[in-house]
């Protein structure tokens, strides 16, 4: 029931995954690591469109859930955005009554994302976008990866000026909820970052 839940809860965008261009990997990896290739530095927007040049997106001076947008350049030539508009730091899976979902000590952080592209052609945001979290102590990947079929391969291509919405779910430890934040990067863009608190 749990995993019927986790794709009612994480599933978003158009519903076809079949509907991605023959270039779009079959499963996500990891993005790059650092030395395999330079990381470009991604811009942080605040909700007027204007950049932010304060040093906002960084691990020490996460930007605002609802407020920032970090966006990169993209092997298209274009350029990928990404908006976390909600985080529920005590959530539940629906239809899972809360049984077994998640073990005692910690806890179901859920996160609404929207990506938007533009630029010449269609881009699948499973092909250049990555999701983690981070506390002070630990790196936690998006339980989706694990628990329910990837939520952005949910999402068809997006043409220019397009965007979809869509969850993804982390699992952590109570101890840890105050540190954690959102982390967001593409294949080879520098990771910025999101206070959850």
């Amino acid at each position: 029931a749990s995993t019927i839940a986790g794709q009612n809860l994480l599933g978003g965008g158009a519903a076809d995954p079949s509907a991605a261009p023959p270039s779009a990997p079959a499963t996500r990896s990891a993005p790059p690591a650092q030395t395999e290739q330079p990381r470009e530095p991604g811009t942080v927007l605040d909700a007027d469109g204007r950049e932010v040049t304060d040093g906002t997106g960084g691990y020490d001076r996460p930007a605002t859930v609802g407020e920032h947008t970090v966006a990169w350049s993209v092997w298209t030539g274009g350029t990928l955005s990404v908006t976390p508009l909600a985080v529920d730091l005590d959530a539940t899976l629906p239809g899972a009554s809360g049984e077994g979902a998640i073990q005692e000590g910690y806890r179901l952080v859920l996160v609404e994302y929207e990506v938007r592209y533009d630029g010449t052609g269609h881009l699948a945001p499973a092909e250049e976008l990555w999701l983690t979290g981070e506390s002070s102590r630990t790196y936690f990947p998006d339980v989706g990866e694990g628990l329910v079929p990837d939520p952005m391969k949910r999402i068809t291509p997006l043409a220019d000026g397009a965007s979809a919405r869509f969850h993804s779910a982390f699992v952590v430890p109570e101890a840890e909820v105050e540190s954690f934040r959102l982390g967001v990067e593409t294949f080879s863009g520098e990771v910025l970052y999101f206070a959850t608190t």
